[in-house]
């Protein structure tokens, strides 16, 4: 494979991976749209928890993805503030 080959994939794999609008932002500004997500998904709902108790429960199965989802976003912010990274 040729340098020139080689240059034009990886001039590919890069505008790829800044065409996602995620890639550009701070951490700020993602924690920003995760809370904005979340504020969504769990409206109507005490608490993150009691909105994945209740997707769970749902005979959905995009529901029941969406419990695995919030579970493992429940285990990461558990994770973090064990670590002493997240308030």
């Amino acid at each position: 494979m040729t340098s020139r080959v080689i240059d034009l994939r990886l001039r590919k794999i890069e505008k790829q991976q800044s065409d996602n609008r995620f890639d550009r932002m701070s951490e700020a500004e993602l924690d920003e749209q995760i809370n904005e997500g979340l504020a969504v998904v769990c409206f109507g709902y005490p608490s993150v928890n009691a909105a994945a108790e209740a997707f769970r429960a749902s005979p959905s199965l995009g529901d029941h993805r969406l419990a695995e989802q919030l579970d493992w976003y429940i285990g990461y912010v558990a994770e973090e503030r064990a670590a002493g990274r997240m308030s």
